[in-house]
């Protein structure tokens, strides 16, 4: 029996894919520590104690029930299933807690699980990302487990910061970067919008 050597992948192509295993890490990385984290610190800086732990109903979850479950699911997903640390989650805790902890001792929380979480990021390699792990139950490999906890913070945060507008009733102000652009755009429809009225309007008829 004649065993066909096997084909190796071209150079550039090795290449190309690990570019885009970088890629994704660090946009994976950036996203939960630079762009959802300061989104949660800004807006918990004005949520009061009774605002942090409001429900609207017995079956939501209040504010600080989202941290405590975001803390539990990096936490088991990356430092635990992909990192190899112990994982001791208690999942229902996170939602059955109805008070206690602070705004600032549940951020502190998250954010240096957060910082485990990237160090644990920033060790995987291209050939890790296909690597299988059982985590919660679920036969994943480890991009699958990035992508889970990335998509997962960004709903919850999601979350998170319409409960703070609800009961904040105001505007977050997260996107004041924004505002110059926004304002330019406005201005310019409002002159495309008199062009038009300008041309619509019928020419006066002398006699």
């Amino acid at each position: 029996m004649v065993k066909h050597a096997r084909k190796s992948r071209p150079r550039a192509t090795a290449q190309s894919e690990g570019a885009a295993a970088d890629a994704f890490i660090a946009e994976s990385r950036r996203r939960l520590g630079g762009e959802y984290l300061p989104k949660l610190r800004h807006v918990l800086r004005d949520i009061t104690p009774a605002d942090l732990w409001w429900r609207p109903n017995a079956t939501s979850n209040s504010i600080a029930n989202l941290l405590l479950h975001l803390d539990g699911n990096v936490r088991q997903w990356i430092v635990a299933g992909v990192g190899g640390a112990a994982d001791g989650r208690d999942r229902d805790a996170e939602f059955l807690a109805s008070g206690g902890a602070s705004a600032r001792t549940l951020l502190a929380r998250l954010t240096r699980t957060l910082r485990e979480v990237d160090a644990v990021l920033a060790r995987i390699d291209p050939e890790t990302l296909l690597a299988p792990r059982i985590i919660q139950g679920y036969h994943v490999t480890v991009l699958q487990a990035v992508y889970h906890v990335v998509e997962h913070f960004s709903g919850h945060t999601g979350q998170i910061l319409y409960i703070a507008k609800l009961r904040l009733e105001r505007d977050l102000a997260l996107y004041t970067h924004l505002d110059g652009a926004r304002r330019r755009k406005a201005a310019a429809t409002r002159r495309r919008k008199a062009a038009e009225t300008r041309r619509r309007r019928p020419l006066p008829r002398f006699f």
